[in-house]
C-alpha cells in the first residue's frame, strides 16, 4: 500500500519514514502483547493459583479448543475450568479462552510460565505447537516467593520478564530516555519510530536515527499531528476484502497495540505514564525518577521509585578518554533490564559494563534481543560480543568502537563477574 503524507509537512523526515514503513507488509513490527489487559496484580494472583495446583500435580492440563467451537469441557479439562472460575471470581477476568490464548502466551514469552505439549515436553515460547499443559517456571516462582523478595525487587523481576516479552524494547527505551535528550516518548513516537529499532526489516532504524525522527516528528504542530492521526484512522481501516493479514492496514489495531504496550510498560520499575488531558493518543512515557516528569501528574509509587543517575555514563567517557562522536551509541553489555533488584541494577549501570559502539553494531545486538552479553578480547583493538548460541558481533577500534585498551582487562573481569552464578544476573 502506498501512502503519501508529505502534504502534512513537506520535507519532514519523520513523515517520509512513516510513509515508507506503512507500505511494508510488516509495518506493525514484531509480535507482542495485544488486547490482553492484564496487570502485575493479575499475574501474581494467577501464578499463586497455578502454584497451589502444582503442589499436588506436575502441570495443569488446559482446554485445547475455543469454547465457541466446543462449549463443553472434557473430563481432562475440568480442573482447568475450575482454575479459571476461581481466577474470574478473584479478579473479575481470566476466561478459559483468554487464559490459554492470550495470558498464557504472553507469560510464556516473558518466562513466568512454561507451556508443554501432550508428551509434557516444554515447547519454545514462539513455537507453533498444540499446547496441552502449563506450569509455573523458576522465574514465575520468584514473583510469588513471599517474604524472600521485597515488592520492589519483584517489580525488577517483573520488568525483566516484560523486556523479554517485548524483545528488548525496555532496553531501547532506557537508552532513548537516559542517553538522549528526549525526556519522554508519546504513543505516536513509540508506534512509528521506537518499534523500528527492535524490528528487523526495511524500516529498521538505529537508536540515533530514531532520535532524529522523533525530533522531526516533534517539529510538527499539534494540529498537524491531529490531522495525521485522523487521516491514518480513515485511510488504514481493516477490511474483509483483504486476501490475508499482511495486506491489512488497520490503524486502530496498530495504536491499540501500543496502548497495551504502555499499559504493561508503566507497571515496570522503569517507566511512568502521564496521560494527555485532551487527546489520549498523546499519552507520554517517562523514565521513572526523571526530573522531566510533570510534578503531581503521576502516581508516585515508592515501591517503584528508581533513582536516575548518569554518573556512570560520564565515567565511561572520562576513563576511556573518548568524546561523544556522531554515529556512536553507548551500550550496556549486559542490559540494564536484566536486573532483578536495585543492587543488580547498580551493578549493571557501571561504566565497566558499557561500550561506545557504532549504531550498526548496536542495532545488531538490539535485534538479537541484547543476548550478546559475553565479552571476548580478540586483540588490542578488537572485541567480540557473543550470545550463548555462538552469534557474534565484532567491533574494532576506532572504526566501530571507542575505548581505551588499558581498561579492557578490567572490563573482561567485570563481565565475568556479572555472568557468574554468584551474581544472579545470568
Amino acid at each position: 500500500m502506498k501512502l503519501d503524507l508529505s502534504g502534512f509537512g513537506n520535507g519532514n523526515p519523520a513523515l517520509e519514514y512513516l510513509s515508507k514503513r506503512i507500505s511494508d507488509d510488516n509495518y506493525r513490527g514484531d509480535v507482542s502483547s495485544q488486547h490482553n489487559r492484564w496487570n502485575f496484580e493479575d499475574l501474581i494472583f494467577v501464578l499463586d493459583k497455578l502454584h497451589a495446583y502444582q503442589k499436588s500435580h506436575s502441570a495443569l492440563p488446559i482446554r485445547t479448543t475455543d469454547k465457541s467451537k466446543r462449549p463443553q469441557n472434557t473430563a481432562a479439562e475440568m480442573e482447568f475450568a475450575k482454575f479459571c472460575e476461581e481466577v474470574v471470581a478473584g479478579i473479575g477476568k481470566g476466561s478459559q479462552d483468554a487464559m490459554r490464548k492470550n495470558w498464557f502466551v504472553d507469560w510464556h514469552r516473558a518466562g513466568w510460565i512454561e507451556r508443554l505439549n501432550s508428551d509434557k515436553q516444554v515447547i519454545s515460547p514462539y513455537e507453533r505447537s498444540a499446547i496441552k499443559y502449563v506450569k509455573i517456571s523458576d522465574e514465575g516462582l520468584k514473583l510469588i516467593s513471599g517474604s524472600k523478595l521485597e515488592l520492589r525487587d519483584k517489580y525488577f523481576v517483573f520488568s525483566k520478564g516484560v523486556d523479554k516479552l517485548y524483545l528488548g524494547t525496555i532496553s531501547v527505551l532506557i537508552d532513548l530516555l537516559r542517553n538522549n535528550d528526549l525526556k519522554h516518548i508519546d504513543i505516536h513516537e513509540f508506534t512509528f519510530f521506537v518499534t523500528g529499532v527492535s524490528t528487523a526489516g526495511p524500516f529498521n532504524i538505529q537508536i540515533s536515527e530514531a532520535v532524529k525522527l522523533i525530533n522531526s516528528w516533534r517539529q510538527l504542530t499539534p494540529l498537524q499531528k491531529r490531522s495525521i492521526d485522523n487521516h491514518l484512522a480513515k485511510t488504514l481501516v481493516g477490511t474483509s476484502s483483504a486476501k490475508n493479514k499482511t495486506e491489512q492496514r488497520d490503524f486502530h489495531n496498530w495504536i491499540n497495540k501500543t496502548q497495551q504496550s504502555f499499559h504493561i510498560l508503566k507497571q515496570t520499575i522503569y517507566f511512568e505514564e502521564v496521560k494527555h488531558l485532551n487527546f489520549s493518543h498523546f499519552d507520554r512515557l517517562y523514565f521513572l525518577g526523571s526530573e522531566a516528569i510533570p510534578e503531581g501528574e503521576y502516581d508516585k509509587r515508592d515501591s517503584k521509585r528508581l533513582n536516575r543517575s548518569l554518573q556512570q555514563k560520564h565515567d565511561y567517557f572520562a576513563n576511556h578518554a573518548v568524546s561523544k562522536t556522531p554515529g556512536f551509541e553507548l551500550h550496556h553489555i549486559v542490559a540494564l533490564a536484566w536486573a532483578e533488584s536495585e543492587y543488580e541494577f547498580k551493578l549493571l549501570d557501571n561504566w565497566l559494563n558499557m561500550i561506545y559502539i557504532d549504531g550498526y553494531s548496536h542495532a545488531q545486538i538490539t535485534q538479537n534481543r541484547n543476548l550478546n552479553v559475553v565479552l571476548i578480547q580478540e586483540s588490542d583493538i578488537s572485541l567480540n560480543f557473543t550470545d550463548y548460541e555462538g552469534k557474534c558481533v565484532a567491533v574494532k577500534k576506532p572504526i566501530s568502537a571507542l575505548f581505551s585498551g588499558s581498561n579492557v582487562e578490567k572490563m573482561l573481569e567485570y563481565n565475568l563477574k556479572l555472568l557468574s552464578k554468584k551474581s544472579g544476573i545470568n
